[in-house]
């Protein structure tokens, strides 16, 4: 008698993640989109300011940091983020 597996599919990357889009507001008033991937706000806004810093060689000064949006992240989660979103917000 053998035994048969089966995989088990999973859309879910983790049902305790979500993506985060964050938005990033220089003081020069540039904006910035950072999306990361985590498990609550405190931690996202926490890699997000790591990625900020990793970015550039010495960091700009920023004046605002905003949760633009947060989805439960699964399979084929993602943004889409437009060349003029930036430019749009930051004239807000």
């Amino acid at each position: 008698m053998s035994v048969r597996k089966t995989k088990q599919r999973n859309d879910s990357v983790d049902p305790a993640l979500f993506l985060y889009r964050l938005s990033v507001v220089m003081e020069a008033g540039e904006t910035h989109t950072i999306v990361v991937l985590a498990e609550d706000d405190e931690t996202a806004f926490s890699a997000a300011e790591k990625e900020w810093e990793r970015h550039f060689l010495v960091p700009p000064k920023v004046a605002e940091w905003a949760l633009e949006e947060k989805r439960r992240a699964k399979s084929g989660s993602g943004y889409v983020i437009s060349g003029n979103e930036s430019e749009n917000s930051s004239n807000v």
